[in-house]
């Protein structure tokens, strides 16, 4: 088992991860450029693509819902929802100390 030290540089790691990923996903569409990156993930041969889904999944549903057809309000509304669950989740969190068990 990783150390406490250890275990809240993952966390922070991965809340960096996570946070860097929806300032690339935000700079990316204001850059008016989601449409070929969606262009591009849709075009690759579909192993490589499901592989590009499990890795990057947060990213591309918010890419795939801003593509969409569905009325701009609910397309805004959902990656909102979005980047704030997914990065709510990630807020790196006090771990409750672990529990010793009484000896026998």
């Amino acid at each position: 088992m990783s150390s406490p030290p250890r275990r809240r540089l993952r966390d922070v790691a991965w809340f960096a991860f996570i946070a860097g990923g929806w300032v690339v996903f935000f700079a990316v569409l204001l850059a008016g450029r989601l449409d070929d990156l969606w262009r591009w993930v849709r075009d690759l041969p579909l192993v490589v693509e499901l592989v590009l889904w499990l890795l990057a999944f947060p990213w591309l549903l918010a890419t795939a819902v801003w593509e969409s057809s569905w009325a701009t309000w609910l397309r805004v509304l959902l990656v909102a929802l979005f980047t704030l669950g997914w990065t709510a989740v990630s807020l790196p969190r006090k771990r409750p100390a672990a529990r010793s068990r009484p000896a026998e």
